[in-house]
């Protein structure tokens, strides 16, 4: 079947432009139907594989935080912490951090439980002033489980674990 276009000579227009168009709405119509049941059937089974890829990228900031130096008045210092990924994060469950106070600043790492590694790092502030934790949520769990610590009192920062978990 062969699809006859005629042009108007005076406007350059298309004359029959229903004729055209109206095949071609529903064709991508029907492709992006197609295309949106492939992607939700697809995310389902993998979502574990892409957060799994996600994570395994090396340099990535997978979480950040900041809060303002409150005595601080005239520097407006901050105290800001970043967890970020390294080439043993998919495998190993293995984190960098970075974290500084003003003008100090420490790089550490931590390492999530043993039989934890997929688990997904969550940084929180934390219920003491200039702090931040670092926990994660257990599968479909709710309950936050926290982990590593980060602090900065009057700017001298300590970063530890707090509590050890394993999964077997």
């Amino acid at each position: 079947m062969a699809l006859k276009v005629a042009y108007s000579a005076d406007t350059g227009k298309l004359l029959n432009e229903k004729l055209f168009l109206q095949p071609m709405k529903k064709t991508v119509f029907l492709f992006a139907a197609a295309c949106a049941l492939v992607s939700c059937k697809q995310n389902g089974a993998g979502e574990k594989q892409e957060a799994q890829a996600e994570i395994s990228k090396a340099g990535q900031i997978i979480a950040v935080d900041s809060m303002a130096i409150e005595e601080d008045e005239l520097n407006r210092r901050v105290f800001s912490v970043s967890i970020i990924t390294t080439t043993e994060s998919g495998s190993k469950g293995k984190y960098d951090i970075d974290a500084s106070c003003g003008f100090n600043e420490a790089h550490s790492g931590f390492a999530m439980p043993k039989g934890g590694e997929q688990l997904q790092p969550v940084l929180r502030r934390g219920t003491e002033p200039y702090t931040y934790v670092v926990g994660f949520y257990n599968n479909d769990d709710t309950v936050f489980h926290e982990y590593y610590s980060i602090s900065a009192a009057n700017c001298n920062m300590m970063m530890k674990y707090i509590k050890a978990y394993v999964f077997q």
